[in-house]
């Protein structure tokens, strides 16, 4: 059996609809800088046990949530299926003409 990968799953992934969001996304993602206010990313080789020190989630989640909060997207959401069934909490969800795309 050929296992097709989920973002490949139809023909969504070329649609006009993904690509625009696929767009909000790489523009949230080039926006994060770590540290805040340089205008970079700069992966540091520290351990992170010292406040201030390392890279960890947190840098890069934040300021993506805020990118995407600014393009439409609401954070820290709750998303259900098409016949209303919960799925969880997301990181980030946007309502889109047809249906819900979320990040995780």
């Amino acid at each position: 059996m050929d296992l097709i990968p989920l973002n490949r799953a139809g023909g969504y992934h070329e649609s006009k609809e993904w690509l625009k969001i696929r767009k909000t996304l790489d523009i949230a993602i080039t926006s994060i800088d770590w540290h805040p206010g340089t205008g970079r990313f700069v992966i540091y080789p520290e351990s992170g046990k010292r406040r201030g020190e390392g890279n960890g989630v947190k840098p890069i989640k934040v300021g993506l949530m805020v990118d995407l909060k600014r393009q439409g997207w609401e954070t820290e959401k709750s998303a259900k299926t098409a016949l209303n069934q919960a799925v969880g909490n997301f990181d980030a969800v946007l309502s889109a003409p047809t249906g819900l795309v979320v990040l995780e």
